[in-house]
């Protein structure tokens, strides 16, 4: 969903679903390995703000989507059922009226809506309104063109908490906090069995302020309950359960694991 290869998608035709918005997020949230959490351009925690450029969004893309789906019936559904009725010389006017009448609305609404969205971003805008005018399959999509970089500069666990279910952002907290902590403290690889775990900071790490601020930190790092009597030790990013005998987690490439505390 996220290539320009991708030809005709959903999104273009659907409201965005909340996994999509969140890959576009974590694709251009990244820090880089080494950067300064705190310095300036990191990614930004600031939920009103994420609010308000989520509704912007579906305020902008409403009349996009809407055309879409007309776009969509008429090439795909319209166009080909008249073809298998053998009434396409009947309808063939009409049909290239509407396509060209919703086609037109969608290369005119298109870049008014993203000058809104990203004002100062103009030669993206040209090219995909140029995209748009010589191909209406490309104005099927302008809604998906829309959410493209739509939370640029936004941290992913920002947006995870607004769009994902409890469960699912605090899988992701859990882990990208762990991440970023370690980088930050230039403790890779993690604590072990026979190295205590080190004191997160709250105050140091604005990953772990956003956490304690939605009152899950504590929850988050609080080692899990062995889920059965063959639980011996867990992964300290993940929270996988292991048996005895592993000493670093499959998943998380290596992470040495800690013990269960009731084990």
């Amino acid at each position: 969903m996220m290539g320009d290869r991708g030809g005709i998608t959903l999104a273009g035709l659907l409201p965005p679903l909340s996994p999509c918005i969140l890959l576009a997020a974590s694709a251009n949230g990244r820090q880089d390995d080494h950067a300064d959490p705190s310095r300036a351009g990191a990614p930004s925690f600031d939920m009103k703000a994420l609010e308000n450029r989520i509704a912007a969004f579906h305020k902008e893309s409403l009349v996009p989507r809407i055309l879409g789906n007309f776009l969509f019936i008429i090439i795909f559904i319209a166009l080909p059922a008249t073809l298998w009725t053998g009434t396409l010389a009947v309808h063939w006017r009409l049909l290239a009226a509407l396509l060209a009448c919703f086609w037109l609305s969608g290369v005119v609404t298109f870049p008014l809506a993203h000058r809104r969205l990203f004002p100062d971003e103009k030669s993206s805008r040209v090219k995909k309104t140029l995209l748009m005018s010589v191909s209406p399959l490309s104005a099927i999509r302008a809604a998906d063109q829309l959410a493209r970089d739509l939370l640029r500069g936004f941290h992913p666990i920002a947006v995870c908490s607004h769009l994902c279910s409890q469960d699912d952002f605090e899988y992701h907290a859990r882990m990208a906090s762990f991440d970023e902590v370690q980088k930050a403290e230039g403790r890779l690889p993690p604590p072990s069995p026979s190295r205590p775990k080190s004191r997160i900071r709250v105050e140091q790490y604005p990953i772990t302020q956003f956490l304690d601020s939605l009152g899950c930190l504590e929850r988050i790092r609080t080692p899990p309950i062995a889920e059965d009597g063959s639980s011996h030790s867990y992964c300290p990013r993940c929270h996988c359960q292991y048996r005895a005998g592993f000493q670093t987690c499959a998943d998380c490439g290596g992470i040495g694991l800690l013990p269960l505390a009731d084990c």
